[in-house]
């Protein structure tokens, strides 16, 4: 049922991005910079100044996951490094 309303969606062209472009990358147009980080906010999110224009940008890193930090209420205990994460 699932499977027949996706190919159904997909020859349709339903719910498609109209101006993504998947070759356009990342949104900023600098591919290497040089910069000091300035604050961690968590295991895959960072917040840097650029060395030549003191711009702060907030970089986010894809496919990295994070250690969870735990929650007490439902006893999950953090792992290794979450909470420092």
């Amino acid at each position: 049922m699932y499977k027949d309303a996706l190919d159904a969606a997909q020859i349709a062209k339903e719910r498609l991005w109209s101006k993504y472009d998947r070759k356009k990358g990342a949104t900023t147009s600098k591919k290497k910079f040089t910069a000091r980080i300035i604050e961690v906010h968590s295991g895959d999110q960072l917040s840097v100044k650029e060395i030549n224009s003191n711009e702060t940008q907030r970089i986010f890193l894809a496919s990295i996951r994070a250690p969870r930090k735990g929650n007490p209420h439902r006893e999950i205990p953090p792992e290794a490094h979450g909470i420092e994460a």
